[in-house]
């Protein structure tokens, strides 16, 4: 086996490795955000409550933690559209009697 082989054969590894990961993250994604929506309609008022301040320093915990690391900026960009829509979840459904 040549370099160029040896080269392709581990940049084909690494292609599927990645589609590996992609794939279970968009997976995983999909089946939390169907949990949220099945379970934050049940929630009382209190339980919302509870439930957006817990998140917020949670989110906050893990924004801390990023200060010490380097991230590409399109993942804190993501990072925060994806807190701001979970937020605005629980809001609307906090402006609904229960």
């Amino acid at each position: 086996m040549n370099a160029e082989d040896s080269l392709l054969k581990t940049m084909a590894s690494l292609m599927n490795s990645s589609g590996a990961v992609v794939s279970r993250l968009g997976a995983r994604s999909i089946v939390l955000s169907k949990l949220a929506d099945a379970v934050v309609p049940l929630l009382t008022r209190a339980q919302r409550d509870e439930a957006i301040i817990s998140f917020k320093i949670a989110i906050e915990d893990v924004m801390a933690a990023m200060d010490d690391t380097i991230l590409p900026a399109d993942y804190h960009s993501a990072l925060l559209v994806e807190t701001n829509l979970c937020l605005e979840m629980l809001r609307h459904f906090q402006r609904q009697v229960r």
